[in-house]
């Protein structure tokens, strides 16, 4: 299903088109989750916990959470993110490696939580409906689903490929040149991206990293319907998320 490699987990955060906008203004991002969280009970399930970006700060407001991810680097970040934490707060994280679109956990949740776009990074349609069921399936009756959506490049769909340079430093020091090259098929709105990540030290090249990753981008009006298959009803759209680059929402296990 979804494969991050060691290299990518390690400067997710520091990485443009990755986490390093999010890091930046990392409450605003988080906000539509606490004011949603704020009346509802303490014990959420996550799906995507990715480097905890929002793991870790609901676990400092006391949120227990168990954090689902399908990648045991990505948690490896996160466990070295907590270490620098209290022991409370390091309690509050049950760390999950599991698939999130065949977990099931014995106790049904009254709230879960997506962020790091999880599931537009699961490239088929049927997957994302996989994720949307256990969704369903993981909460009780009344349950909330809260999720954002970064929206695909559009430049891309119009243009079908195109290629960006950014250079960017690490948490370590370490300086890269990213070059990704961008592809898009309309028709399963799968955006490929090609990503090199060149190591540059005293100006020199001295090795790249290639990682392919599939994103399959959907509108408001899919997921919308998709959630109302599955069985659940949209209470909520804020399409001002993330400075318009994408949209929160909220739904109801109905």
């Amino acid at each position: 299903m979804v494969s991050y490699e060691k290299f990518i987990a390690d400067i997710y955060d520091s990485s443009p088109f990755f986490g390093q906008g999010k890091a930046r203004e990392l409450e605003k991002f988080n906000a539509p989750y606490f004011r949603h969280l704020r009346d509802r009970p303490k014990r959420v399930l996550e799906f995507g916990s990715g480097t905890g970006m929002l793991t870790v700060p609901l676990a400092r407001a006391g949120y227990r959470l168990d954090s689902v991810d399908i990648s045991s680097f990505m948690h490896d970040v996160l466990s070295r993110k907590l270490q620098t934490e209290s022991e409370a707060v390091r309690q509050n994280v049950n760390q999950i490696v599991a698939d999130a679109t065949t977990f099931s956990s014995s106790e049904p949740y009254q709230t879960i939580v997506m962020p790091e776009g999880i599931l537009i990074a699961l490239p088929s349609d049927m997957l994302q409906m996989a994720l949307l069921r256990s969704c369903h399936r993981n909460l009780a009756e009344g349950g909330m689903i809260l999720i954002d959506f970064f929206q695909p490049y559009y430049r891309v769909i119009l243009g079908e490929t195109k290629t960006d340079f950014s250079r960017f430093h690490t948490l370590e020091g370490d300086t890269y040149i990213m070059r990704v090259d961008f592809s898009n098929d309309s028709y399963t709105q799968i955006q490929h991206w090609h990503v090199t990540y060149t190591k540059i030290v005293d100006g020199n090249e001295v090795g790249s990293t290639v990682v392919d990753l599939d994103f399959r981008y959907v509108f408001y009006s899919e997921i919308k319907l998709m959630l109302e298959i599955v069985g659940f009803r949209v209470i909520e759209l804020d399409v001002e998320f993330a400075e318009h680059r994408g949209f929160f929402l909220a739904a109801q296990k109905i």
